[in-house]
């Protein structure tokens, strides 16, 4: 007996490794929210998700380098929004048990109590105005780039090629029904047109206006998803503009490169977890700047010249739209034997019965055979 003890003790010890202790390995819903982290594309967004991080696993397999991430981030943050009543309202609003959640409250209460000493002077009331006009901007601004970024994430994650449109990802629908101006469908495609204003700071103290105008569409074949487009008349320029605060100005080729450049760079690290470089990474074909294939999808970013829109777009592999499966069906009564080619399932055909239309007869069929589709991998 003691010698199946020795044995066993050994055995334990063997797996626990040099170090006295199983390797921890994070579970797929710590992964998850360790991810977003790292992917979320604003500063707000990557604090709220570690926030959630480590109040989920404060002891978690990610846990040190999301705390690192989490300090450094806050801290700049803090700096950027602590001059104003405004920035630290919408500090407490992303942060509210921050590290300087406290400090902020007092410091606006301050701010708060030094403008309603100055609220009779005529100066104060028209910094305040020109201060609600920046940050009207800012929101401006935001919401602009928002538009895109949303879609872009929806298509990152969207795989349900020659699915019904639901299926697709919520920031795609959000994105495609959205207000004012919510799309309308016909039998080949769901389409948006969005008009979105925005203001960007120029020397002097003023404002110029712009306007993101782009069309969302979703193309659709025999009722299912085909491919996803973001397009829009100088699309590239007015996202840079939105997203950096200044106008393209200068040179009208280098500044048109510029944005270019900054758009294939969004575009590029939205896909990358979904379609690295390294492996999706194809030629591209002029006016086209970048272009990915694998997993069965088709990214491409297209430069519109003189009167043509920037385009971007994602589109299900025509092998990978092709799924057939090839069912031997046997109707109930017998009415003979019938081949049905079904467009469209999950990985397996399995189930007992199903309902459809025979020439000459309708009702319950039984299955008899199938051939299952074939493995995301040959699409890849």
């Amino acid at each position: 007996m003691s010698a199946r003890l020795a044995c066993l003790s050994l055995a334990v010890a063997s797996s626990l490794g040099c170090g006295g202790a199983a390797r921890v390995l994070a579970s797929p819903a710590e992964t998850d929210a360790y991810r977003r982290t790292r992917a979320s594309y604003t500063i707000e967004d990557r604090l709220v998700a570690a926030t959630r991080y480590l109040e989920a696993y404060p002891t978690g397999r990610f846990a040190a380098d999301v705390r690192r991430r989490f300090e450094l981030e806050e801290a700049r943050f803090y700096a950027q929004k602590r001059g104003r009543v405004d920035g630290l309202d919408w500090y407490l609003l992303v942060l509210p048990r921050g590290p300087h959640a406290a400090e902020a409250s007092l410091l606006r209460a301050d701010y708060k109590k030094r403008e309603e000493e100055l609220s009779r002077t005529g100066q104060l009331r028209a910094a305040w105005s020109m201060e609600r006009r920046l940050a009207r901007a800012e929101a401006s601004r935001k919401q602009a780039v928002e538009l895109v970024t949303t879609f872009l994430a929806g298509a990152a994650a969207s795989d349900a090629w020659g699915a019904p449109l639901w299926q697709q990802p919520k920031d795609v629908l959000g994105v495609l029904r959205d207000a004012p101006n919510p799309g309308r469908c016909d039998d080949l495609r769901c389409a948006r047109f969005a008009s979105v204003p925005f203001a960007i700071p120029v020397a002097g103290g003023g404002l110029d206006e712009r306007a993101l105008v782009v069309d969302v569409v979703v193309s659709l074949a025999a009722g299912g998803v085909e491919r996803l487009t973001l397009r829009g008349p100088g699309l590239f320029s007015r996202v840079y503009e939105a997203q950096q605060a200044k106008a393209v100005v200068g040179d009208p080729e280098s500044a048109r490169a510029l944005a270019v450049g900054f758009a294939e760079e969004l575009v590029a690290g939205s896909f990358e977890a979904r379609m690295p470089a390294a492996r999706c990474g194809r030629p591209v074909n002029p006016p086209e700047i970048l272009r990915r294939a694998c997993g069965g999808a088709v990214l491409r970013v297209v430069v519109g010249g003189d009167g043509e829109d920037d385009i971007v777009e994602l589109s299900g592999e025509r092998a990978k739209l092709g799924w057939l499966w090839s069912l031997r069906l046997e109707a109930v009564p017998a009415v003979g034997h019938a081949n049905l080619q079904w467009a469209r399932g999950g990985d397996s055909c399995i189930t007992k019965y199903l309902t459809c239309s025979l020439p000459g007869a309708e009702g319950m069929v039984r299955l008899l055979s199938t051939v299952s589709p074939p493995s995301s991998a040959s699409h890849s």
